[in-house]
């Protein structure tokens, strides 16, 4: 699935390759660690240029998120833009 994603996307950056491309979306995976999902999307990324434009809130244990819930007791990282 991942390998099919980032295909598709290397395609629609050829067709619009004079443009800047903002990308959007929960990956489903934690770009921080290492596993072949995790992987191949921080590949993706370098290959095309691209950049993570996530600024992570800093939580109390140290670790970085971009949803944080009190409410649910919860935390996670997702909703990434390149």
């Amino acid at each position: 699935m991942y390998e099919e994603l980032t295909e598709v996307l290397r395609l629609w950056m050829q067709i619009c390759c004079d443009d800047k491309v903002v990308i959007g979306g929960d990956f489903n995976t934690n770009l921080d660690t290492n596993n072949p999902a995790s992987d191949l999307v921080n590949q993706f990324i370098s290959e095309s240029s691209l950049y993570r434009c996530d600024i992570p809130v800093l939580s109390g244990t140290g670790n970085f998120y971009t949803y944080i819930s009190d409410a649910l007791q919860c935390q996670n990282t997702t909703d990434m833009l390149f």
